[in-house]
């Protein structure tokens, strides 16, 4: 069985250096916000341009749920 040099002074409680502090994840937000105006324009916009898209990927894109999405663009009739 090998041990690394860290193993070994961890087993012998040596000093070890201390861990640098991170920041944990973002989770997923938990509660809805509301489409501001400028946020929705760009969404249209984006959507105009590439109708290839699916409400998926606009999803992933802007941050926002394909359902949101959808609604947006077919209260607007862009799709």
């Amino acid at each position: 069985m090998k041990l690394s040099r860290e193993a070994i002074e961890r087993v012998l409680g040596k000093q070890q250096p201390p861990l640098p502090a991170v920041a944990p994840p973002k989770g997923p937000q938990r509660t809805w916000s509301a489409i501001g105006k400028d946020e929705a324009k760009a969404i249209i916009k984006f959507a105009k341009k590439n109708r290839t898209h699916s409400y998926q990927e606009l999803a992933k894109i802007f941050g926002r749920s394909p359902s949101a999405i959808c609604a947006l663009l077919k209260r607007e009739g862009v799709r």
